[in-house]
């Protein structure tokens, strides 16, 4: 049996009643993940819960994941891959999600003149590929 643990802090993503750890009872994103990957590869699991009270302010969400990964298989959530949780040794096995700082800007476009869209046709082929099809054909 594989565990589970996800911070209890948005229904959509998980939610389950008070102090009820029933698999058909918890509801959200994690729960619906956690089950059809348990009916497709065919394990069993328990998912775990902890809200966010048990562990913040005290504890960051780096040192909430240190400890979550070593006391469960999988924690359940979005991480950000940081030095600091490498330094640690914490490394997601695949990356999903990519939160990478970008710079980004409104393109603008051009409207090609004629005589770019009607001579297209020839740039698949050199201007000396071309002068040879042209002798070949006299």
């Amino acid at each position: 049996s594989i565990t589970l643990v996800t911070p209890l802090y948005d229904p959509p993503w998980f939610d389950e009643p008070i102090d009820v750890a029933t698999p058909g009872r918890m509801t959200g994103f994690h729960a619906d993940l956690a089950a059809a990957l348990a009916a497709r590869a065919g394990f069993s699991y328990t998912i775990y819960s902890h809200p966010l009270s048990s562990f913040a302010p005290d504890m960051s969400w780096t040192e909430y994941l240190n400890v979550s990964v070593r006391n469960y298989d999988v924690s359940m959530d979005w991480w950000l891959a940081t030095n600091e949780r490498s330094r640690m040794g914490i490394q997601a096995p695949h990356d999903f999600l990519d939160l990478s700082l970008l710079a980004a800007a409104y393109g603008t476009a051009v409207d090609p003149s004629f005589g770019e869209v009607f001579w297209k046709f020839s740039e698949p082929f050199s201007p000396e590929l071309w002068w040879t099809f042209f002798g070949i054909s006299l």
